[in-house]
């Protein structure tokens, strides 16, 4: 008959402490993907990764699914963006991620099969991270993986980068355990996941140099990659590249900023400086940071709808987090929080803003009835009219770079998102009236009904570079 004080004395004892954290390392992820069950989808996972999972149900399991749209994704009447004017694009992504996500939306290609794909990945980044920090004596520390914004986002898209990150702790896990052949097959797994997971490589040298041993499972990612490189017949494409030294430079510290400083983590440099008793963990921070300086960092630099990958570091921001909280003994990881619904410069992956945005433009859209027909911009007439995005199917007319304010009559309703084509350029040359405002966090989302056009103030836009 001990009741809570008996439990409280166990949680305390370092075997409970060390249930605890496992426990919450499976059960934090769990909740929130149940608390954001019905999230609209979003961006890259909107246009491409779901759809992608989609024909792979449609055509069967292959290597490389690309080509008609399906008819999930085509819609009933809806709307076809830009993005899919020539179906769906193969860029060269390994399938394993389509593979997992496809198994789940044959049973029904639904939002809700998209979220209980992700619970396996998100629970496995929880329990990872613990195992990972428990490797540095303080298991607590793997929950500080859960306070990072763009993480917590991340569980939320359904993109190739969330399996990513479920395999690199387990990678570290096991060089820490000195387990060689598991270190290969995971790292192996990660890069026919996404290609960067070859970079396992890099701590694995590190790892095996300091034990004074050449297993020669620590090349398996390379060995992976090249493995797909031949199947698919090369791999996806280098784009936008530093031109110089210093723009190199310039990528390099923007990406130094983030892992290092932004939302709330120099107070992680505190006890930054015990990375240098963890040269495993720092040689991975630092490959992410170097590879992605050259590769992809400005991913739609000089578009108009100009984000930063920022998704691409999650894997060194976590590790960063987990190893540097690993030695502070007060979990100044938290503040970390504060941040979490903030608008971010460089775009909606660093934090909860992007899925704020969506929530927004599904509560703009239901508030103007089926009869209204909206104006809306194409990353929201993606998800419009489609079983599986988490927007409601309404009637929509959609607005691109192209669009002239000619298109639009007095009476018609245009809805301004967050994120996406900016409606500002149409609306310089119209004379509008606000209907309504739907707020989510920071991000707004705005009806406005179109009363009078000024023609000449109309500013043309050039299509964003894809």
């Amino acid at each position: 008959m001990g009741g809570v004080p008996s439990l409280l004395a166990s949680l305390a004892a370092p075997a409970g402490a060390r249930s605890l954290c496992y426990a919450l390392g499976a059960l934090i992820p769990s909740g929130w993907l149940l608390a954001y069950w019905d999230a609209p989808l979003v961006e890259d996972s909107l246009f491409w990764f779901v759809p992608t999972a989609i024909q792979q149900v449609d055509v069967g399991p292959v290597l490389a699914a690309h080509g008609a749209l399906p008819l999930a994704v085509l819609g009933h009447g809806a709307p076809v963006p830009p993005h899919w004017g020539g179906g769906l694009p193969d860029y060269g992504h390994p399938p394993f991620w389509y593979w997992w996500l496809g198994a789940f939306l044959a049973l029904g290609k639904t939002l809700g099969a998209v979220r209980a794909a992700c619970i396996v990945p998100a629970v496995a980044i929880g329990l990872g991270f613990v195992a990972l920090a428990e490797a540095h004596r303080r298991p607590w520390a793997g929950l500080a993986v859960w306070a990072i914004p763009g993480v917590l986002a991340q569980l939320l898209r359904p993109e190739l980068d969330l399996p990513l990150l479920a395999c690199v702790p387990w990678a570290l896990v096991a060089l820490h355990r000195h387990a060689w052949s598991t270190f290969g097959v995971v790292a192996g797994v990660a890069t026919w996941t996404k290609e960067p997971g070859v970079l396992l490589v890099v701590p694995g040298v590190v790892h095996a140099i300091r034990q004074r041993q050449a297993p020669w499972q620590i090349l398996l990612p390379l060995g992976a990659l090249a493995a797909w490189a031949c199947v698919h017949g090369g791999l996806a494409p280098v784009l936008h590249r530093p031109s110089s030294m210093s723009q190199f430079g310039e990528n390099l510290l923007g990406i130094c900023r983030f892992v290092a400083f932004d939302q709330g983590r120099i107070v992680l440099l505190l006890g930054a400086a015990g990375l240098l008793a963890a040269p495993t963990e720092t040689s991975l921070v630092l490959a992410f940071c170097v590879f992605f300086a050259y590769v992809r960092y400005y991913a739609t630099s000089g578009t108009l709808d100009q984000y930063t990958h920022l998704r691409y570091l999650l894997p060194a921001v976590a590790v960063f987090v987990v190893t540097t909280a690993a030695r502070i003994r007060v979990p100044v990881a938290a503040a970390q929080l504060y941040w979490l619904h903030r608008v971010h410069l460089n775009g909606p992956e660093a934090s909860m803003a992007g899925i704020d945005g969506a929530y927004a433009d599904r509560a703009a859209l239901m508030s103007v009835g089926a009869e209204a027909e909206p104006w809306v911009g194409s990353y929201l007439a993606a998800g419009v009219g489609r079983d599986w995005t988490g927007y409601p199917d309404i009637v929509v007319r959609m607005y691109q770079f192209g669009t002239t304010p000619s298109e639009l009559a007095p009476g018609d309703l245009i809805i301004v998102s967050p994120y996406g084509e900016p409606a500002t350029r149409l609306e310089r040359a119209l004379k509008v009236e606000p209907v309504s405002t739907w707020t989510v966090g920071e991000v707004q989302a705005r009806v406005d009904r179109v009363v009078g056009k000024t023609p000449g103030r109309w500013v043309p836009a050039a299509a964003p570079q894809r």
